[in-house]
């Protein structure tokens, strides 16, 4: 498969557009710091950028159907490093990091985007006993 920045790219506009979508009519005072980010940089997402990014989620949706005539199933880690620990102040005012995010998501996002069924799998904890 190619172009895997790309179609994380567009996957990643895509949610936060249609996140913004959804809940810019909801009483941002009762949200999160990181949920008021999100819907602040989901409001930012223009329509040519929303239409560029649906064309690559359609290339990219072909693509994976052309490479599942090939197999049946698709496995990658759950994510792609251990859970982190929860820093202070999280809890009061929020943690927006979207370059974590980006990292412990990065083999999640295909069958998100393409819409396919996925699950789950803990195989073995850490030495934290954490999946």
């Amino acid at each position: 498969m190619t172009h895997w920045n790309d179609q994380a790219i567009s996957h990643t506009l895509t949610i936060g557009s249609e996140f913004h979508q959804a809940h810019k009519n909801d009483v941002i005072d009762i949200l999160e710091p990181n949920t008021k980010i999100s819907l602040d940089l989901g409001s930012e997402v223009d329509e040519g950028i929303i239409e560029a990014a649906e064309k690559v989620k359609k290339w990219a949706s072909e693509r994976w159907l052309e490479q599942f005539e090939k197999m049946d199933a698709m496995m990658t880690p759950s994510m792609a490093i251990p859970p982190q620990i929860i820093q202070k102040g999280v809890n009061k005012y929020g943690l927006f990091n979207v370059t974590l995010v980006s990292i412990m998501t990065r083999y999640i996002w295909p069958s998100n985007l393409a819409g396919f069924p996925a699950v789950t799998v803990t195989i073995k904890n850490n030495k934290d006993g954490l999946p």
